[in-house]
């Protein structure tokens, strides 16, 4: 039997089309048994590491504590306390170590420069007169070991060492202020810095 040339396209046309059919029932096979990668992260950071606010800390102190104190005097945040962090840390609160619980407590200076005893800086407030004894008024004032440096006058080294006082005792006399309201004063033959604001004349 011979078999023309339009049966001859029709049947390649119906042999294409079941091929066409076989091949898309597989792959349709072949996307339902693919298995969606899914991918694995990392748990979340859900505690924050807990933070020693008693710490002190220095030149030299690493770790939480510090970057706090680093954000906190908005500095570079590396957690390690170089020289920049030392610098904000005297500029700002007149200290060279601290603990994060001192940060909030400890009154923010405006200037750490301290003049030589017996130049009173502080402009347009009256200042007690060199010698003059003064008397505590706030509770729990505390006063602040001074270093003598080359040019002769002292430094605030931020070491409490009197504190707790009452009202209306003794803080020493007064020698000398410096601009950001702090007083030097003497007491028991040593000097000492202490809170303006915290102490008045007898």
């Amino acid at each position: 039997m011979k078999v023309s040339n339009e049966d001859k396209v029709l049947i390649g046309v119906g042999v294409v089309g079941v091929l066409g059919l076989i091949y898309l029932n597989w792959k349709k096979k072949q996307d339902e048994n693919q298995v969606e990668e899914i991918p694995n992260y990392p748990p979340e950071e859900t505690q924050k590491t807990e933070l020693d606010n008693n710490k002190l800390l220095r030149k030299g102190s690493k770790g939480s504590e510090v970057r706090e104190l680093q954000s906190l005097l908005n500095v570079k945040v590396d957690g390690d306390f170089g020289k920049i962090t030392l610098n904000a840390l005297q500029k700002t609160k007149g200290v060279s170590q601290i603990s994060l619980n001192q940060f909030q407590a400890i009154n923010t200076f405006t200037v750490p420069t301290v003049k030589p005893i017996g130049k009173p800086v502080l402009k347009k407030v009256a200042l007690p007169q060199v010698g003059t004894k003064l008397m505590v008024i706030v509770p729990k004032t505390t006063l602040y070991n001074s270093k003598k440096i080359a040019n002769g006058s002292y430094t605030n080294t931020g070491e409490g060492v009197w504190g707790k006082f009452v009202y209306g005792e003794s803080a020493g006399t007064f020698k000398s202020a410096t601009t950001n309201g702090t007083y030097l004063v003497q007491k028991d033959g040593r000097f000492y810095f202490v809170n303006g604001k915290h102490v008045k004349p007898y």
